[in-house]
């Protein structure tokens, strides 16, 4: 598992995590890794957002002509 430190955090933010650590009866880490993870959870809408824009980027494979395949069956050189 992976650790990251956030620097530079407000003495308010802080105060106000432990204030809402403890009333769910919970350590500040234990509060706030229970927040990260419930906000990186990708919803349905964002997955097909992301999907679309990757197929947005991508372009589809070059298909050979019919007659470059009949070609290739029939071992038409050059094809």
């Amino acid at each position: 598992m992976g650790s990251i430190l956030v620097r530079n955090l407000d003495d308010d933010v802080i105060a106000r995590l432990k204030l809402k650590a403890e009333q769910r009866g919970m350590s500040l880490e234990g509060f706030v890794r229970e927040r990260l993870t419930e906000t990186s959870v990708v919803s349905r809408e964002e997955f097909v957002a992301l999907a679309a824009a990757i197929r947005a980027r991508s372009r589809p494979a070059a298909m050979p002509a019919d007659a470059d395949i009949r070609a290739v069956r029939e071992g038409e050189p050059d094809a």
